[in-house]
């Protein structure tokens, strides 16, 4: 019974030696190992293929790790021609009042001709320093026809409460947003946001991945070649242009963002041969090109209200910057599953080394016990 329970000890050490190194090693792999978290995340922005990967695929991607929830744009927006005021729509527009034919804008995709193309995305992230919500609309470009080299530093966008048409003292919608434009061309105001570059990098404790970009497979023009694929850019549609030389805006205490707006109008332009900034400073303005006006209505009232409308359908759950939620898990599945079977090998091994040494020397020892000898007879 007594070397019954002995071997029975050994063999469970012996099993809590495979168990552990298997586990420890799994465990780790999973959780401690940034250099297979900095692979899944090239992996995911496709740093070694993305040519072959679609824009819109690579920015939903890029939306779904970034945001806490997201929904992509189609009900209550609306792109419209800035001469013909004529609304795009599935079919390519042709109007000879138009200022640009064959525009179109279907399931929530703008395409304007020798410009670019274009997605709204709603998202919601949480920020931990201000332990705030933030919840902002983003206009993603791509397909961008780049005029010159520094084409998408010159895109702007800007909005104004409301939409149609409105008086004096009370000024909102298109009549406010046609005396902004006018302004700006006369140098007379500035503010509208410009463009911005998304990118992601994950930090961890004991290594970095460089900056991940997403990419514009369809973009043509200047600079643009096989082995230069330009990196897409979107609009920041964050709160009202709020100017310092202008009284357009003085009845407003506060720039509002713009999901705090029920309604708003607004207009992407080309500030022409320098940025908006150094437009004004070197007189330049009157060179601005509206390129498209549109109109949205929102339903959301806030970050909260969206995030509650999670759905799957609509408005989707995102990963808020954690690559567990975004898929790492069953990236490294079959990479922890080599590293654990070579483990459970040779812990098995050393594992069954360890028990019959012990078993030798229980075997030893018993072999070597002292009879006991028998008294001597008097």
């Amino acid at each position: 019974m007594k070397n019954l329970k002995f071997k029975l000890v050994h063999f469970i050490i012996a099993l809590l030696i495979v168990a552990g190194s298997v586990a420890g090693i799994s465990l780790y792999s999973y959780y401690g190992h940034d250099n297979n978290k900095i692979k899944f995340a090239n992996d995911y922005f496709h740093l070694e293929d993305y040519k072959s990967v679609d824009a819109l695929e690579q920015i939903e991607n890029y939306v779904s790790l970034t945001a806490e929830s997201y929904a992509k744009i189609s009900d209550g927006l609306s792109f419209y021609d800035i001469k013909s005021k004529k609304e795009y729509n599935a079919t390519p527009s042709d109007n000879s009042k138009n200022y640009i034919n064959g525009a179109t804008f279907d399931n929530g995709i703008l395409h304007i001709p020798g410009w670019f193309d274009l997605v709204m995305y709603a998202q919601t992230s949480y920020n931990v320093d201000a332990e705030e919500w933030a919840f902002t609309y983003y206009l993603y470009l791509f397909n961008v026809n780049h005029q010159t080299e520094d084409f998408i530093d010159k895109l702007y966008f800007c909005f104004v409460d409301g939409t149609g048409e409105s008086t004096e003292p009370e000024l909102y919608g298109v009549t406010k947003l046609d005396l902004m434009i006018q302004e700006i061309k006369d140098a007379e105001y500035g503010g509208p946001d410009g463009t911005n570059l998304p990118q992601y990098s994950y930090s961890g404790k004991q290594a970095s991945s460089n900056p991940l970009y997403i990419y514009d497979n369809g973009a043509t023009g200047a600079g643009v070649t096989a082995d230069s694929v330009p990196y897409i850019y979107r609009l920041t549609s964050m709160n009202e242009a709020l100017s310092e030389t202008s009284d357009l805006d003085d009845d407003i205490e506060k720039a509002r963002w713009f999901y705090e707006l029920k309604e708003t109008t607004f207009s992407i332009f080309h500030s022409g041969s320098n940025n908006l900034t150094d437009a004004i400073s070197k007189d330049t303005t009157d060179e601005l090109e509206e390129i498209v006006r549109g109109t949205y209505t929102n339903p959301y009232k806030d970050a909260e209200d969206f995030n509650s409308k999670v759905d799957n359908k609509v408005v989707f759950s995102g990963a808020d910057n954690n690559l567990y939620e975004a898929g790492y898990g069953k990236f490294i599945f079959w990479s922890i599953f080599v590293e654990a079977l070579i483990t459970f090998v040779v812990s098995g091994i050393l594992a069954v080394l360890y028990y019959l040494i012990w078993q030798d020397d229980e075997e030893v020892k018993t072999t070597k016990a002292p009879k006991k000898l028998k008294p001597k007879k008097k």
